[in-house]
């Protein structure tokens, strides 16, 4: 795909402080002013807004408990730290990756399911793609905001609060960016999305596993040791890994197709890449501190970040 074809990952939305400021406020019924403030407080201490809110409803952290589910259900502090990640380069250079790949791999079309997307800003930069997608979450108001997202810019999205009503084996690709780690059982929910993917699809994950911080206190510790492993998540789902970014953001697999033309293979060049990237998941695991400062670090340096800082009043 050439750059004059690429939607522009930083989409349109995430652009724009005065409407994100006013959708928020009219979702969670709260004075605009207030808004405002809360995400600019977002920009300058990510993250923040969830850590707070964490401590002020007296959660455990890093330890999974049905209040933590009515947590991520009801809050609505969450999308302020949603909305900052995907300003980030970070992020952006995720999503360019990730268009790159499906073109790599013959799919300049076909039906794509995003897993616990947030406000939607994936689901509407794939959909803007030309793909057709549908976008799970489990978040009450972040399901109201994605739709008025979706519905403001007039992209075509989907949208579903469960994943039971979907008919298996109808995905050609099934995205779950930035989930695994907040939930009990990742293996019970990587063997619930495969079964959502037609054979030879792709699955694609990314999942901080080692970030047990302070900073980010629903990532569950018992989830810290899948850290730089990949073995238990293509035995859950049945799958192959075929390719990735060094450090796992993302990684991807294909379900496992009889018909050997439709598979995809591992070059030797990224097999030796990620297998570096998997032994410094690994350390990180057992040493989340210092990569937790060099994040911080990073994203304090991030000149896309600090261009889209909502001034001081709204």
């Amino acid at each position: 795909m050439t750059d004059s074809m690429f939607p522009d990952p930083l989409i349109p939305p995430l652009r724009d402080n005065a409407y994100l400021i006013s959708l928020i406020a009219d979702v969670i019924g709260a004075d605009r002013s207030h808004v405002a403030e809360y995400l600019r407080q977002e920009h300058l201490n990510f993250p923040l807004c969830v850590s707070e809110a964490f401590d002020a409803k007296g959660l455990k952290r890093h330890v999974w408990s049905a209040e933590l589910l009515d947590f991520f259900e009801e809050t609505d502090c969450y999308f302020y730290p949603v909305v900052v990640w995907n300003r980030t380069r970070i992020k952006c250079a995720m999503r360019r990756w990730l268009l790159d790949f499906l073109y790599r791999h013959r799919m300049s079309k076909g039906r794509i399911l995003l897993c616990g997307d947030g406000i939607g800003v994936d689901s509407f930069f794939l959909a803007q793609a030309g793909y057709e997608v549908v976008s799970y979450e489990i978040s009450r108001y972040g399901q109201q905001i994605a739709r008025r997202l979706f519905d403001d810019y007039q992209v075509n999205v989907q949208m579903t609060d469960t994943l039971e009503t979907l008919e298996p084996e109808t995905f050609d690709a099934v995205f779950s960016l930035d989930v695994l780690e907040h939930v009990p059982s990742p293996p019970d929910m990587v063997r619930d999305h495969s079964k959502l993917l037609r054979p030879g699809g792709f699955f694609v994950v990314s999942a901080p596993f080692y970030m047990i911080h302070p900073r980010w206190c629903t990532h569950l510790k018992c989830n810290r040791k899948y850290s730089g492993r990949t073995a238990w998540l293509e035995q859950a789902g049945q799958m192959k890994l075929i390719d990735g970014r060094t450090l796992g953001n993302p990684f991807v697999f294909q379900k496992i197709d009889n018909d050997e033309q439709n598979m995809f293979s591992l070059p030797w060049g990224k097999r030796l890449s990620l297998g570096w990237g998997k032994v410094l998941l690994r350390f990180f695991a057992l040493f989340p501190a210092p990569i937790a400062y060099l994040t911080l670090c990073m994203f304090r340096r991030d000149t896309q970040v600090k261009q889209l800082i909502p001034s001081d009043s709204p």
